[in-house]
């Protein structure tokens, strides 16, 4: 699938449309996402992105959840099941 990115920004909120899916992230999480993302040069990052559903195809990121990545590796990643398990009992829980 191909995704169109474009970006929108409203009085400190982000909007990243895709061709299927419009995802509502404010400036501040996405600023969280590039340090971590810099904090795991050279090798890949791995973030959740937590939030609710807004609408059919639009998404809202309340959370940003650093995982492991368990490759330690500049060209792949991969997440602990348990970790990944434990942050989606969470926010179902918290939801």
């Amino acid at each position: 699938m191909r995704m169109l990115w474009s970006r929108h920004i409203f009085a400190s909120k982000i909007k990243w449309e895709m061709s299927e899916i419009i995802l509502s992230i404010t400036e501040k999480k996405v600023d969280s996402l590039i340090r971590l993302t810099n904090e795991e040069l050279p090798n890949e990052c791995c973030c959740l992105l937590l939030g609710h559903i807004l609408d059919n195809n639009e998404y809202c990121v309340e959370q940003v959840k650093k995982m492991e990545n368990k490759a330690h590796s500049k060209y792949s990643f991969q997440m602990d099941p348990d970790e990944l398990k434990e942050v989606y009992q969470w926010a179902s829980n918290n939801s």
